[in-house]
């Protein structure tokens, strides 16, 4: 015993002279085990880690991570491997992470438990798995306004990044986890319309019509699915509110934006004359809910909507008219629809 130990310090003086001497730090990892001292080879074998991870030999700094985790894996804390997994800072140093997360976790050391999950996830921030696992811990240790704080940033970089797909799973995490988040809301429905799965953004866009009822972005977007899966009912309910909102704001370019609106929504359903004809109501300021018979169906008013404002800024007897299908313009006295769709000059 008093052999390894006199040689364990003279080792400690050479590695503290030169800290990146590895033949010197793997001789005091074995005598330190060789005396039965497993909390300071644990150590050392984690100093040497660094040591390669510096190096760029990650192969070797993941071997002697393991040596460290064998020896004594709850000597391998977040403070003392940080260097090491942001150097080696690939897909198996973050595994090996989550698992000695893990055990920290059953052996009842939950805040070493958490300190490792988030040097996982500073290794590698768009990996959903373990972003799972950390916003799980995170929840439990009580801390939810750092885990919605932490993943949106998160996402805010994958945006930034074009990760699309990494950035629709973050969002459903998001709301999975905390299903009021307006960020995540917007960000996976606007996400599935991008990608054109329209029926799976309905549900998503009436939770955010709800929460926002005077949203005009969010108005639009619903006006178009509806319309896009031929429900002509809800696409108006929808298109009017969009009127009645942007009509109220008192904006200057107000009735622009909503002829451009009007304009483009004609695409929607161009064989459709009822719709053509509501487009064009919907131009001139029609206060109340369309003139025109829609098959005895009723209008509805959308979850969480209050009573639409009145429509100010465009009077119904306005000289102004929305560009139709051919570059037509149509005065309001002026326009009948035909079974093809088509709206033409009387």
């Amino acid at each position: 015993m008093g052999d390894h130990a006199a040689a364990a310090r003279a080792l400690q003086a050479v590695i503290d002279a030169a800290p990146e001497d590895l033949q010197a730090t793997l001789r005091l990892a074995l005598h330190y085990l060789r005396s039965g001292q497993t909390v300071m080879a644990a150590r050392t074998y984690l100093h040497g880690a660094e040591v390669y991870a510096r190096l760029g030999q990650r192969r070797r700094a993941l071997t002697l991570f393991d040596r460290a985790c064998k020896v004594d894996p709850l000597q391998v804390t977040a403070p003392r491997c940080n260097i090491w997994a942001l150097a080696v800072a690939d897909e198996q140093a973050q595994r090996r992470l989550c698992a000695l997360a893990h055990l920290h976790r059953i052996q009842s050391r939950q805040q070493s438990s958490l300190a490792l999950l988030r040097l996982a996830a500073d290794v590698r921030p768009e990996d959903i798995p373990t972003l799972r696992l950390l916003v799980d811990a995170e929840i439990r240790a009580g801390d939810r306004a750092a885990v919605q704080a932490r993943l949106q940033a998160t996402a805010e970089t994958l945006k930034q990044r074009g990760r699309t797909i990494e950035l629709l799973q973050l969002a459903r995490l998001l709301l999975d986890r905390f299903p009021r988040n307006l960020f995540a809301l917007h960000t996976l429905a606007y996400g599935l319309i991008a990608k054109g799965e329209s029926k799976r953004a309905l549900p998503l866009l009436l939770a955010l019509q709800g929460r926002e009822p005077s949203n005009p972005d969010t108005l639009l977007r619903l006006a178009r699915i509806h319309a896009s899966l031929g429900d002509r009912v809800q696409a108006l309910v929808a298109l009017e509110r969009f009127v009645w909102v942007r009509a109220s704001a008192g904006q200057r370019d107000a009735a622009e934006v909503i002829e451009a609106a009007l304009t483009g929504a004609q695409s929607w359903m161009p064989k459709d004359p009822v719709w053509q004809c509501e487009l064009i109501e919907l131009g001139f300021g029609a206060p109340t809910a369309p003139s025109l018979d829609l098959g005895g169906a009723t209008l509805t008013v959308l979850p969480g909507t209050p009573p639409p404002p009145p429509l100010a800024s465009i009077p119904r007897d306005a000289p102004r008219a929305i560009r139709v299908q051919q570059a037509l313009t149509i005065p309001v006295n002026r326009r009948h629809a035909t079974a093809s769709g088509e709206v033409f000059v009387a």
